[in-house]
């Protein structure tokens, strides 16, 4: 079988019973993973998706996980799992709310506060084979900051992990998808990647400091998911895509 040109990177937040658009429930994530590994399935770590990423191509069946927030419903309804299913994953963490609430001050109301994992549990995770990434140090709308505030939210959470995980963050997610030059430029200088909110597949021509990625919330339904190898779910996406553009403006 020939190697593909779009790689899926999936996107998950909160794992509960919720239903909020934040939010998978964990029996609907058990039933998604297990039918990845049942259909012969494989995902990759950073280092495998950044060097398919530099050839143009991937293997196929090959895919990428991605977890923003740091949720303690990871540890407890995720990681049991991915082991399971032998895959691995990158969960992207908010230094300063480690082992808190996500209530920061950006949080919109409606979205169900849950407890974020503390450092202790993300060193158990990053020893699993979990990839500890940055979310800045508070979450802030990074494109409102100035340059020297954007540069301290994005630098400064790498340290942090650094100083409390024992190892440098590689990638860096920002937050609510919003990206400007400035920041853009300060990820490239110091991150190896880069992941966004634009819905989509990630290409060979992917940014790496702004790769595309899926959000699991348009593939709740098993029709969805289960198409993520055909080509007619680009378009499905591609709608989606500017559906939310419509209704949010271009800033998602």
């Amino acid at each position: 079988m020939g190697l593909i040109e779009r790689l899926p990177i999936l996107t998950y937040h909160a794992l509960d019973d919720t239903g909020s658009v934040v939010s998978i429930s964990p029996a609907l994530f058990r039933s998604q993973m297990e039918y990845l590994r049942a259909n012969g399935w494989r995902a990759l770590s950073l280092d495998e998706l950044l060097a398919g990423h530099q050839r143009g191509q991937w293997r196929p069946r090959t895919f990428a996980l991605t977890f923003d927030d740091g949720f303690v419903n990871f540890f407890e309804n995720a990681l049991p799992v991915l082991r399971e299913c032998e895959f691995t994953a990158t969960v992207f963490v908010i230094s300063d709310w480690v082992g808190r609430t996500n209530d920061w001050q950006s949080q919109l109301a409606w979205v169900p506060r849950h407890p974020l994992m503390d450092w202790s549990k993300l060193r158990t995770i990053a020893d699993a084979g979990i990839e500890i990434g940055a979310h800045t140090i508070s979450h802030p709308h990074l494109a409102r900051l100035s340059a020297t505030d954007a540069a301290c939210e994005i630098v400064d959470c790498q340290r942090i992990i650094q100083d409390r995980i024992g190892r440098a963050a590689q990638a860096f997610a920002y937050p609510y998808g919003e990206m400007s030059r400035t920041a853009e430029a300060i990820v490239a200088q110091n991150y190896r990647a880069g992941f966004s909110t634009r819905l989509g597949f990630a290409t060979g021509q992917s940014h790496v400091t702004a790769f595309e990625r899926i959000d699991t919330y348009y593939l709740r339904q098993p029709l969805f998911f289960r198409a993520l190898a055909t080509g007619w779910l680009e378009w499905y996406l591609r709608a989606r895509r500017w559906a939310r553009q419509w209704r949010w403006g271009n800033s998602g």
